[in-house]
């Protein structure tokens, strides 16, 4: 039989079972008594194979299951009995199988050695490739002598939880490695020979900054005190140890060939100081810059310069973030005035809402958790001239209408601050300053709805406090009054309080009620599109039991495929138990252009406002993500050293880098989205921010690619390189100009817009902090000055690391030079740019910070 079935329990949980009758292991574990096997019939292997035992007896493959393993335990162990196996997949499932049963053997085994001194039967194994590993006496890493057996193929482990942190799971683990390697060791009689192999080998080898090695990687050089071990950059001991790797080849003919991983997610550099990594979450700046030399270079000079010069600024903002935490955290109760209800007038207020439903007339559709219906309803019953109320007098009902009106009033603010389309007259003008008076009461009267429903009996039974708290994480992944935009990971904490509260009510199970499936199919959206943004597995929806309501929105109806395939993208990026396949990850890229290509025509073809903002969100998302997986490509080409590689997915990052910018633009004044910029302008500014840490990263490439030697054949290709860094520079300078541009047009200046135009000045004046390396010397022979230090630091640190450019030819740089060419005039034509004064830092030396700036420019930069 070719594969018997699984037992029901194990097949519903969709996990690996080892069909061990009556009960099997995880059935047996889990204490589940109702563990019964489904009545299939077993697909037999044709009798065509013959295997002499020991005893000259021949068997024939044609029995059942429990037969079949019989007969495969008793498959002598012998060279035939291996090439049998390495050509029938049928007997190579059944191995798994059977190193599954051996694990339980030799767990038998100790047990019964412990009870008894009795001595029991070795446990067989049918070693895949040698045979001359079994039965061998290992005492290096072992308390006892005991014969182990040694297969070399896929073990079965089970998923447990364990009352541990993730860095004792990592000691623990790598302990065991330890031992594995120490008993490889003595079975096979190679040593590997200045590896240090103590427990605690990974905690005592610190990695700093100047440790990284030409290749990128970031190897120590410690403990290598003789170079005689050492032989064109390759040690001995990796000779010795890629020997007894050999003899695993047989596995798989791609096993270990670095040339086919994807490793560029193992992350060289040390966290810096406010600035950790995020490995969940791997379309963040955090994630992209510890992985990236050029940028972690600038990111490291920044922080110095600020711990050199603004010391005490610096603590500030930090004492101030930890208060802002704990506010965050403690859901304590207000006080006083603080925990009343305040609104602006009633004229005011009914003004507003009215301006807001008559621009965005689709929002039902796209927010259709927002009854607008009702707030005019609102209003006339509880209104007063002057509306200020105690939440503890309010019934839950109220509270969560006054909670809609309040994100109703928030949105209005967006709608109207995020257009540059829509016009106001002067009474408007008048009632949208009143409402930009109130934003923080409106913030606050949010909070105190929180804490009054929490403490309600019965509130959090209630769909309507689902929608309350659907809003509000909507509304915190949309608002441009967030210092640094949605990118950020701790921007606010987020418990996905929304799905839990949904799922604790039971809506997303297959129901009648429509209101209920709206109202899941919003929530579903949402979820998955802030974790996408940030690249994260939306965890909670994996699996088709957490998401069975149907699917009544017309949006999401549109969308699912393309949002289902984005987790099955991030699940596999995010593997954590598996080598990532390099191939496949370009593969992944491709399939995921084409089901983005395929999402837009199908938007296309609808012509509906609230579709076209529907897919204008998802193009963001895409595009983003995009860039992301297109930069990471590059660095891991760029680590391989392969040229040629590098120069195709370069030219690919171009005109990504050009086409996003120009959607960005072109969606920031698009008169069919009037009104409804807010849905997504967050995110362009996001975008538009990653955008400029790749220019800067790549403008540094240039600057430092010829710096290792001055060979007179290089003069020409680094004056190339020179120019090509001087596009990079002028592209900023002119993504700077037309934000400035835009600001002119703005109601009111958001606290993100203000936040990219920040961070593109703080990259123009670090790119200008220095001239070329090469003249370090002669311009900072001082070096008491700071200035001269962090630029000998900056050439002495990246001078060492992998640079692509180094190997581009006067040909490549003519072409990726001329494409430069484009994407600046493509956003500012050459005769109307030169009009117009450059920026300048006022303070370069400190990339523009100063004493009254330090506060604002060190929160752009996180």
């Amino acid at each position: 039989m070719r594969k018997p079935p699984a037992c029901v329990q194990c097949r519903k949980r969709k996990i690996g079972c080892d069909r061990v009758k009556p009960i099997c292991g995880n059935c047996n574990k889990a204490g589940k008594n109702d563990c019964f096997y489904p009545d299939v019939p077993g697909r037999y292997v044709p009798s065509s194979s013959t295997y002499t035992s020991n005893k000259n007896k021949t068997h024939h493959i044609e029995k059942p299951v429990g037969n079949l393993i019989s007969n495969y335990n008793s498959i002598p162990h012998s060279k035939e009995a291996t090439s049998i196996l390495q050509h029938n997949p049928e007997l190579a499932s059944l191995e798994q199988i059977r190193e599954y049963n051996t694990r339980l053997q030799l767990l038998n085994q100790d047990q019964s050695r412990a009870s008894s001194s009795t001595p029991t039967a070795n446990a067989q194994f049918i070693p895949r490739a040698s045979t001359s590993f079994e039965n061998k006496p290992v005492s290096s890493a072992n308390e006892s002598a005991a014969h182990l057996n040694w297969v070399q193929g896929p073990a079965i482990f089970d998923q447990m939880t364990a009352p541990y942190t993730q860095e004792e799971v990592l000691l623990k683990e790598m302990n065991f490695l330890r031992k594995r390697l120490l008993e490889l060791q003595e079975i096979t009689g190679k040593k590997v020979q200045g590896v240090d192999l103590s427990y605690d080998a990974s905690l005592n080898k610190s990695e700093d900054y100047s440790a990284i090695g030409e290749n990128g990687t970031g190897s120590s050089k410690k403990g290598k005190s003789d170079d005689k071990d050492v032989k064109d950059g390759i040690s001995q001991a990796d000779l010795n140890f890629s020997e007894i790797l050999d003899e695993f080849k047989d596995l798989d003919p791609q096993f270990l060939d670095y040339t086919k991983v994807f490793s560029i997610f193992g992350s060289p550099n040390l966290p810096l100081d406010d600035f950790n990594d995020t490995p969940n979450a791997i379309f963040t700046n955090n994630f992209l810059t510890l992985r990236d030399n050029f940028s972690y270079n600038f990111r490291k000079i920044f922080l110095d310069i600020m711990n050199d010069n603004f010391g005490t600024e610096l603590t500030k903002v930090k004492k101030q973030r930890i208060i802002n935490s704990t506010m965050d955290l403690v859901d304590g109760p207000l006080q006083g005035k603080d925990n009343q209800l305040i609104f602006p007038p009633r004229e005011i207020t009914q003004e507003l809402i009215t301006r807001f439903i008559s621009i965005s007339k689709e929002i039902p559709i796209l927010i259709p958790i927002l009854q607008t219906r009702q707030l005019f309803t609102i209003i006339d019953q509880h209104f007063n001239n002057a509306p200020i109320y105690n939440p503890t007098s309010l019934t839950v009902n109220q509270l969560i209408s006054f909670g809609q009106l309040s994100f109703c009033l928030l949105f209005t603010y967006e709608s109207l601050a995020s257009s540059v389309l829509i016009i106001l007259k002067d009474e408007q003008m008048a009632a949208f300053n009143e409402l930009i008076k109130f934003l923080p009461q409106l913030s606050k009267n949010i909070n105190s709805i929180r804490i009054e429903l929490s403490k309600r009996k019965g509130a959090l039974q209630k769909v309507e406090t689902l929608r309350f708290l659907a809003l509000h994480k909507f509304y915190q992944t949309i608002t441009t009054l967030s210092s640094t935009g949605f990118d950020k990971i701790n921007d606010f904490v987020d418990f996905d309080e929304d799905v839990h509260l949904a799922l604790h009510l039971g809506i997303n199970d297959e129901q009648k009620d429509e209101n209920n499936m709206q109202v899941w199919n919003f929530i579903y959206k949402s979820y998955c599109w802030r974790h996408y943004f940030k690249g994260e597995v939306p965890i909670i929806m994996i699996g088709d039991k957490l998401n069975t309501a149907p699917i009544v929105d017309t949006l999401l109806s549109s969308d699912f495929s393309f949002l289902t395939y984005q987790t099955e993208m991030l699940q596999y990026l995010q593997s954590k138990d598996q080598i990532l396949s390099l191939e496949k990850v370009i593969r992944i890229k491709d399939v995921f252009r084409s089901k983005f290509d395929a999402q837009t025509k199908r938007c296309g073809l609808s012509g509906s406002t609230s579709i076209a903002v529907n897919n204008v969100i998802d193009t963001i998302i895409y595009r983003k993500a995009m860039l992301y997986i297109t930069y990471y490509l590059l660095l891991q080409y760029e680590v391989l050293k392969d040229t040629e590689k590098f120069i195709e997915i370069y030219k690919e990052l171009l005109q990504l880098i050009q086409d996003t910018i120009f959607y960005i633009f072109s969606n920031l004044a698009n008169k069919d989205m009037a009104g409804y910029e807010f849905l997504y302008i967050n995110k362009l500014f996001v975008t538009l921010r990653l955008i400029c840490t790749l220019v800067v990263a790549l403008q540094q490439r240039n600057k430092y690619a010829f710096t290792k030697s001055a060979k007179p054949n290089k003069e020409k290709e680094s004056q190339a390189s020179d120019s090509q860094a001087e596009l990079f520079t002028t592209i900023l300078r002119k993504l700077l100009m037309l934000l400035e541009d835009y600001t002119k047009n703005c109601k009111v200046t958001g606290t993100v817009l203000n936040s990219t135009i920040v961070q593109i000045q703080t990259s123009i004046a670090f790119i200008s902090l220095g001239d070329r390396p090469t003249l370090v010397q002669n311009t900072e022979n001082d070096m008491s000055t700071k200035k001269g230090a962090i630029l000998q630091e900056s050439q002495k640190n990246l001078g060492r690391v992998a640079n692509s450019f180094e190997n581009l030819n006067l040909e490549d740089f003519s072409k990726f030079n001329n494409t430069l060419k484009n994407i600046s005039e493509s956003l500012i034509v050459g005769d109307f740019y030169v009009k117009r004064a450059p920026f300048d830092s006022p303070s370069p030396e400190t990339l523009g910070v100063t004493s009254e700036t330090f506060e604002k420019i060190y929160n752009s930069m996180e």
